[in-house]
């Protein structure tokens, strides 16, 4: 069967311009020479969802079916005779022929999924990425190639649209966070500081000072988390993927925003990571334990530990405060510790917290393997 017959196939007419009864497909498989009608198999092919390419031993092509032609914005006459390179942008042409030439000499079938993604170049000069799978097959002793080729632009935008909602999703549960970090800890410590001075107005001297004092000191540690929760809002896009590298960021940043010793400690090995909603998590876990250490506790030193292993992850959060009972603490006003724990059952995990008054407070975060 020679390029003349596949000319007929493929325009499905003869030399007079009338269906030719006489055009048979290439046999590219069983499932072809089946019993069917030429004109069936002719039609099965012009309609097939993907472009169909046939190319000959020299890389010429000797068939395109309708999507083919569609795809690459060529009609039935200048398609076939093209060299399939000619398909391609000139800077992948020459790597494009090597690969061409190993696959001559090692065919295979390549199933669609498995196959080559390229860049396909129409007639117009149009770029598109495409998908390639390949299959060769020999009829009346000449070798050929079959090409099914899928266009990849409207996955590409749908890929595109899904990040992007993510990216969305991802951006609106930071802003609830930084929102109920700023309800939670910054307008209610201000409202507070408010009105304690407002119920000393008219205290002796000395009460009004005192009360003026804390005042002070409860509006300086406020300050100093704003700057943290703008340092969240400015951090670079592009921050490390490692939870190490994050929550180191976390740590530099809140020790310089609320002047204390603060330090991360790896514990053993911390190789694998864990996903994104649980890194997420974990660094606001982290964060809000400094905090509530140095607000709650007075604490000049915190260490946060962080082991990942086989089991999970395990964070805590521990200082050199003053303590406090854990059951008053989790009785209380405020959203804080509330918060870490939801953030644990989230995730089928626990949190713990191990503390009495004078000694210091343990907050403990531990997240199974998923």
């Amino acid at each position: 069967m020679g390029a003349e017959s596949v000319q007929r196939y493929s325009d499905g007419v003869d030399t007079d311009g009338e269906p030719d009864p006489a055009a048979t497909p290439l046999d590219v498989g069983a499932s072809v020479d089946v019993g069917a009608s030429p004109a069936l198999n002719r039609v099965v092919v012009d309609e097939a969802p993907d472009a169909m390419i046939v190319t000959g031993s020299d890389g010429r092509i000797v068939l395109g079916n309708r999507r083919a032609r569609e795809m690459f914005g060529y009609d039935a006459a200048t398609l076939l005779g093209l060299g399939i390179d000619d398909l391609l942008p000139e800077s992948l042409r020459a790597t494009h022929a090597r690969h061409r030439g190993r696959y001559a000499r090692h065919p295979r079938a390549r199933e669609m999924g498995s196959g080559l993604e390229l860049l396909g170049l129409r007639a117009d000069g149009g770029e598109l990425p495409v998908e390639v799978s390949l299959s060769p097959v020999t009829v009346d002793g000449e070798h050929f190639v079959v090409a099914a080729v899928r266009d990849l632009a409207e996955r590409r935008a749908a890929e595109a649209s899904l990040n992007a909602t993510r990216d969305r999703l991802a951006l609106t549960a930071e802003r609830e966070r930084i929102g109920r970090d700023l309800h939670d800890s910054v307008i209610q410590r201000l409202y507070g500081a408010g009105l304690a001075m407002q119920a000393a107005l008219d205290a002796d001297p000395a009460r009004l000072r005192t009360a003026v004092g804390r005042a002070v000191d409860e509006i300086d540690d406020t300050i100093a988390e704003i700057r943290t929760v703008i340092h969240d809002l400015l951090r670079d896009v592009g921050e490390p993927d490692r939870l190490a590298d994050r929550l180191q960021q976390v740590v530099d940043a809140q020790a310089a925003a609320l002047g204390i010793d603060v330090r991360l400690n790896l514990v053993g090995e911390v190789g694998s990571q864990p996903s994104e909603p649980v890194a997420d998590a974990a660094v606001a876990v982290v964060r809000e334990g400094i905090a509530n250490a140095h607000r709650h506790g007075r604490a000049t030193r915190v260490g946060v530990d962080l082991e990942i292993d086989g089991d999970g992850l395990r964070l805590t959060v521990h200082d050199d405060g003053s303590g406090f009972d854990p059951d008053d603490a989790l009785d209380a006003p405020g959203y804080g510790l509330k918060n870490l724990r939801a953030r644990a059952a989230e995730f089928d995990g626990t949190f713990d917290i191990r503390s009495e008054p004078g000694a210091g407070a343990s907050l403990i975060w531990t997240i199974p393997q998923s």
